[in-house]
Protein backbone atom coordinates (compact mmCIF):
# COMPACT_ATOMS: atom_id res chain seq x y z
CA UNK A 1 0.00 0.00 0.00
CA UNK A 2 1.70 3.44 -1.29
CA UNK A 3 1.78 6.24 1.70
CA UNK A 4 -1.13 8.81 1.11
CA UNK A 5 0.96 11.73 2.65
CA UNK A 6 2.23 14.16 0.58
CA UNK A 7 5.58 16.07 1.35
CA UNK A 8 4.67 19.64 2.18
CA UNK A 9 7.24 21.22 -0.89
CA UNK A 10 4.58 18.61 -3.32
CA UNK A 11 1.51 20.25 -1.92
CA UNK A 12 2.69 24.15 -2.74
CA UNK A 13 2.87 23.68 -6.42
CA UNK A 14 1.54 27.48 -6.89
CA UNK A 15 4.34 28.83 -5.59
CA UNK A 16 6.99 26.56 -7.65
CA UNK A 17 7.31 29.25 -10.39
CA UNK A 18 7.27 32.08 -7.93
CA UNK A 19 9.97 33.95 -6.66
CA UNK A 20 9.88 34.01 -2.93
CA UNK A 21 9.27 37.60 -1.08
CA UNK A 22 12.08 38.31 0.99
CA UNK A 23 11.96 38.56 4.85
CA UNK A 24 12.49 42.49 5.32
CA UNK A 25 10.38 42.84 2.31
CA UNK A 26 7.52 41.16 3.63
CA UNK A 27 7.82 42.81 6.87
CA UNK A 28 7.96 46.11 5.47
CA UNK A 29 4.73 45.31 3.31
CA UNK A 30 2.66 43.99 6.02
CA UNK A 31 3.39 46.97 8.03
CA UNK A 32 2.60 49.40 5.34
CA UNK A 33 -0.65 47.31 5.07
CA UNK A 34 -1.30 47.03 8.51
CA UNK A 35 -0.62 50.98 8.12
CA UNK A 36 -2.60 51.81 5.77
CA UNK A 37 -5.65 50.53 7.26
CA UNK A 38 -4.91 51.86 10.33
CA UNK A 39 -5.04 55.30 8.29
CA UNK A 40 -8.34 54.59 7.16
CA UNK A 41 -10.36 54.28 10.04
CA UNK A 42 -8.44 56.72 11.50
CA UNK A 43 -9.81 59.14 8.52
CA UNK A 44 -13.26 58.22 9.29
CA UNK A 45 -12.74 58.43 12.74
CA UNK A 46 -11.25 61.92 12.81
CA UNK A 47 -14.24 63.34 10.25
CA UNK A 48 -16.66 62.40 12.59
CA UNK A 49 -15.04 63.05 15.82
CA UNK A 50 -12.86 66.10 15.26
CA UNK A 51 -15.66 69.07 16.97
CA UNK A 52 -15.74 66.79 19.71
CA UNK A 53 -12.05 66.57 20.07
CA UNK A 54 -11.71 70.34 19.58
CA UNK A 55 -14.29 71.15 22.43
CA UNK A 56 -13.09 68.86 24.86
CA UNK A 57 -10.04 69.60 24.51
CA UNK A 58 -10.33 73.49 24.62
CA UNK A 59 -12.30 72.17 28.00
CA UNK A 60 -9.43 70.60 28.97
CA UNK A 61 -7.01 73.62 28.35
CA UNK A 62 -9.11 76.06 30.22
CA UNK A 63 -9.21 73.44 33.51
CA UNK A 64 -5.41 72.53 33.11
CA UNK A 65 -3.37 72.87 36.31
CA UNK A 66 0.37 75.07 36.82
CA UNK A 67 1.34 72.09 38.46
CA UNK A 68 0.51 69.61 35.18
CA UNK A 69 3.34 67.79 33.68
CA UNK A 70 5.28 69.37 30.61
CA UNK A 71 3.62 66.30 28.29
CA UNK A 72 -0.02 67.39 29.14
CA UNK A 73 0.66 70.81 28.75
CA UNK A 74 1.85 70.34 25.11
CA UNK A 75 -0.71 68.04 24.70
CA UNK A 76 -3.13 70.94 25.43
CA UNK A 77 -1.33 73.47 24.51
CA UNK A 78 -2.68 76.57 22.00
CA UNK A 79 -0.68 74.92 19.07
CA UNK A 80 -2.55 71.35 19.65
CA UNK A 81 -5.96 73.28 19.59
CA UNK A 82 -4.39 75.02 16.48
CA UNK A 83 -3.53 72.18 14.56
CA UNK A 84 -7.54 70.19 16.19
CA UNK A 85 -9.14 73.61 14.53
CA UNK A 86 -7.56 73.15 11.39
CA UNK A 87 -8.12 69.55 10.80
CA UNK A 88 -12.05 70.41 11.65
CA UNK A 89 -12.58 72.96 9.39
CA UNK A 90 -10.51 70.95 6.70
CA UNK A 91 -11.87 67.75 7.46
CA UNK A 92 -13.57 66.75 4.07
CA UNK A 93 -10.40 67.54 2.29
CA UNK A 94 -8.31 65.81 4.38
CA UNK A 95 -10.30 63.05 4.65
CA UNK A 96 -10.28 62.59 0.56
CA UNK A 97 -6.56 62.92 0.91
CA UNK A 98 -6.17 60.27 3.91
CA UNK A 99 -8.42 57.23 2.02
CA UNK A 100 -6.43 58.20 -1.43
CA UNK A 101 -3.03 57.74 0.47
CA UNK A 102 -3.96 54.56 2.04
CA UNK A 103 -5.50 53.61 -0.61
CA UNK A 104 -2.57 54.09 -2.49
CA UNK A 105 -0.34 52.91 -0.07
CA UNK A 106 -1.98 49.57 0.09
CA UNK A 107 -2.11 49.33 -3.34
CA UNK A 108 1.51 50.03 -3.41
CA UNK A 109 2.48 47.37 -0.45
CA UNK A 110 0.60 44.96 -2.64
CA UNK A 111 2.39 45.31 -6.00
CA UNK A 112 5.69 45.26 -4.02
CA UNK A 113 5.03 41.79 -2.53
CA UNK A 114 4.45 40.62 -6.02
CA UNK A 115 8.40 42.15 -6.67
CA UNK A 116 7.19 44.73 -9.03
CA UNK A 117 9.43 47.92 -8.79
CA UNK A 118 6.25 50.03 -9.63
CA UNK A 119 5.10 49.69 -6.28
CA UNK A 120 7.82 51.60 -4.64
CA UNK A 121 7.33 54.51 -6.54
CA UNK A 122 3.41 54.38 -6.12
CA UNK A 123 4.62 54.12 -2.25
CA UNK A 124 6.36 56.89 -2.20
CA UNK A 125 3.94 58.88 -3.67
CA UNK A 126 1.69 57.74 -1.31
CA UNK A 127 3.90 58.40 1.58
CA UNK A 128 4.91 61.88 0.32
CA UNK A 129 1.16 63.24 -0.40
CA UNK A 130 -0.27 62.99 3.46
CA UNK A 131 2.89 65.38 4.27
CA UNK A 132 2.48 67.96 1.53
CA UNK A 133 -1.51 68.01 2.31
CA UNK A 134 -0.50 68.55 6.31
CA UNK A 135 1.00 71.19 5.64
CA UNK A 136 -1.76 72.73 3.14
CA UNK A 137 -4.81 71.97 5.37
CA UNK A 138 -2.96 71.62 8.91
CA UNK A 139 0.04 74.19 8.53
CA UNK A 140 2.90 73.84 9.53
CA UNK A 141 2.44 73.91 13.26
CA UNK A 142 1.61 70.28 13.17
CA UNK A 143 5.51 69.90 12.73
CA UNK A 144 6.10 72.10 15.68
CA UNK A 145 3.94 69.74 17.98
CA UNK A 146 4.61 66.27 16.90
CA UNK A 147 5.25 66.38 13.34
CA UNK A 148 9.21 65.18 13.49
CA UNK A 149 7.90 62.09 14.95
CA UNK A 150 6.11 61.38 11.35
CA UNK A 151 8.90 62.46 9.47
CA UNK A 152 11.54 60.20 11.03
CA UNK A 153 9.05 56.91 10.85
CA UNK A 154 8.61 58.19 7.34
CA UNK A 155 12.49 58.30 6.96
CA UNK A 156 13.13 54.79 8.46
CA UNK A 157 10.81 53.33 5.89
CA UNK A 158 12.03 55.25 2.74
CA UNK A 159 15.25 54.03 4.01
CA UNK A 160 14.60 50.21 4.47
CA UNK A 161 12.14 49.92 1.25
CA UNK A 162 15.22 51.52 -0.81
CA UNK A 163 17.57 48.91 0.36
CA UNK A 164 14.73 46.47 -0.64
CA UNK A 165 14.55 47.63 -4.09
CA UNK A 166 17.17 45.51 -5.61
CA UNK A 167 14.72 42.34 -5.36
CA UNK A 168 11.66 44.51 -7.14
CA UNK A 169 11.52 43.81 -11.03
CA UNK A 170 9.86 45.55 -13.30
Amino acid sequence: MADSTMSPDLLNFEDAGKKKIPSTLNVLTILTIVGSVFKFIAEIRSYYTGENRLKLLRERSAHLQQDSSAWIKRLNSPQMIEIVQNEVANKLPLLILGILCSGVSFYAATEMRKLKQRGYWIWLVGAFLPLIGTVLFIGPVFFEMYGWVVMIIQLAFIILYSAQRKYLVN
